[in-house]
Formats: C-alpha cells, structure tokens, sequence
C-alpha cells in the first residue's frame, strides 16, 4: 500500500522534471494539436474512494509529429457527479478539477493509416470535492493531486486528412491528495478517449 502511494509521486516527479527540456523545443512547424475528451470509470476500495461512479474529462495537448520518443504538453479539466464510498458510507458528491500533464509518447511504429502507441504522464492539478448534506466529514475540501496516467492508443488516418488523424486511447488513472479529510484520498479508473489530432504536413 505504502509503494502506491509513493510511486505516484516519484514518475510524476521524473516526468514533470525532464519532458520539459525537450519541449521547449516545439515550434508551430514540427509540433501537433491534440484535442481530447474521455470518461473515467472509477474503482478503488470501499472508503476513500470513488468507486462505482463516472467522470468526464476534456485536455488539449502538444506533441512533436515525428519520432520514437515524443515529449507531451497538455492541460486538462475534469468533472464527475455520484454517489460512492466517499467516507466509509456511501455518499452523494460533485467533484471538478484541472491541471497539468507532461510525458512521453513512445511510436515504434512508422506513421500509417492505423499508427498505435503507448504513452506515460505526469500529472499536477487541483480538485475540489463537495460532498451531499448527509455527509460526516467536512462537505467542501481541495487539494493539490499529483499522480500518472499510462496509456496505449492508436491514431486513425484517412488519406482526405492530410496527415491530421482521429486518436483512440484507454489507459489507466491514479492520483492522490487530502480530500474529505482523508490522506492519501486516491482518485483512480480506466480512462477511454477519443480526439483530434491537427497534424497538417
């Protein structure tokens, strides 16, 4: 349990520390423009947890068109109602967020009609989370969450689209942060995704 909880923070602090240097090298001629939208199915356990319930969520992203190893830029936002095992009962709540995401896009394959590819990302962002009126603990808290995504997709070309493709991807999502007055309160699921990829030639 206590290797969960710290692995989050160290692949997010490797991530969040390198793939910037190699961004910083995007220009608008060798970058792509990724627009995403997904939903989150969550699991965890039976307290602390969002259990049982979905969220949606919508990031825009940056990547370089070309190569083996293609560092990610991206923000994202993120919101899911229900009721869960919030605090040991189950509760009705409303959770929103947003924040930052920096990784790496690992493409062995050459650029076809069908191009697949795994990814892994840091993540750092902010949510808040309301509880309904019959909750025990403290209804409204934030935090800051830290955490990875890792992730396989594929990207979907048609010849019409002059090198622009339709991405797919699943993956898997987990972050903690102190929420509802809980340590460790961790956020986590399978995430599906379909987006944009603007990639002109």
């Amino acid at each position: 349990m206590r290797c969960l909880q710290t692995l989050p923070l160290l692949v997010s602090a490797v991530l969040v520390t390198l793939c910037p240097v190699m961004g910083f090298a995007f220009t608008k001629e060798r970058a792509a423009a990724i627009v995403m939208g997904g939903a989150t199915f969550y699991g965890g356990g039976t307290t602390g947890s969002l259990a049982g319930t979905t969220g949606f969520s919508f990031s825009l992203q940056a990547q370089p068109k070309k190569g083996l190893l293609r560092p990610t830029l991206g923000i994202f936002g993120e919101a899911a109602s229900g009721v869960a095992p919030i605090s040991g009962t189950q509760t009705s709540y409303s959770l929103y967020g947003g924040g930052f995401a920096v990784g790496v896009q690992i493409s062995p394959f050459a650029e076809g009609n069908i191009t697949p590819y795994i990814s892994a990302d840091g993540i750092l962002g902010w949510n808040l989370l309301k509880l309904g009126s019959s909750s025990t603990t403290t209804n409204n808290t934030n935090s800051l969450m830290y955490g990875y995504v890792i992730g396989a997709g594929a990207d979907i070309r048609l010849a019409r689209t002059k090198g622009n493709a339709i991405r797919l991807q699943t993956g898997y999502l987990y972050k903690v942060g102190r929420l509802a007055g809980i340590n460790s309160f961790a956020i986590q699921g399978f995430v599906v995704s379909i987006g944009y990829c603007f990639s002109p030639q």
